[in-house]
């Protein structure tokens, strides 16, 4: 069973304007990818999350969640990539390889070159403990995916 995705832009609008630091605004196009990492809450619980954006221009690569970190859904994915229209998948899955979830993503950048990203992802309960996260692109002619980048995680 997949999630629905709640408020996708808006969402994505939100935690990048905070990220930011200016509010909820209009989005601006290029988005200046920040230089540091900066420390979310994330609702409805009160831990926090470090997301870490790298800047524009470097390899596709998932920095948020970091390898085997302990994850909740909710939970953030970050990070940097390039595909057709700035527009990768995230997909999570269980350690059997059943996908739990999946979630568009947009990169703020140049077209098609990399630029940073964040999208919010939840999933329903997994049936085993750990899990991965793929970033994601599909060839629009032949339907071919190429996984960019993932990331082994630990389901809470």
């Amino acid at each position: 069973m997949k999630c629905t995705k709640i408020g996708g832009a808006f969402v994505i609008g939100l935690v990048l304007g905070f990220l930011l630091g200016q509010g909820v605004t209009k989005p601006q196009t290029p988005v200046e990818s920040p230089k540091t990492t900066k420390e979310v809450s994330q609702a409805p619980s009160d831990d926090s999350i470090e997301i870490n954006i790298p800047p524009a221009g470097t390899k596709s690569e998932i920095t948020t969640p970091k390898e085997n970190e302990l994850v909740t859904s909710p939970f953030a994915v970050a990070g940097n990539a390039a595909a057709f229209e700035n527009q990768i998948l995230v997909s999570v899955y269980d350690a059997d390889g059943k996908e739990l979830s999946q979630f568009p993503a947009y990169t703020h950048g140049e077209f098609e070159k990399p630029g940073p990203f964040v999208e919010l992802v939840g999933f329903p309960k997994a049936e085993t403990s750990t899990g991965t996260i793929e970033i994601w692109d599909e060839d629009a002619a032949t339907g071919k995916k190429t996984v960019l980048d993932s990331v082994n995680i630990r389901f809470r």
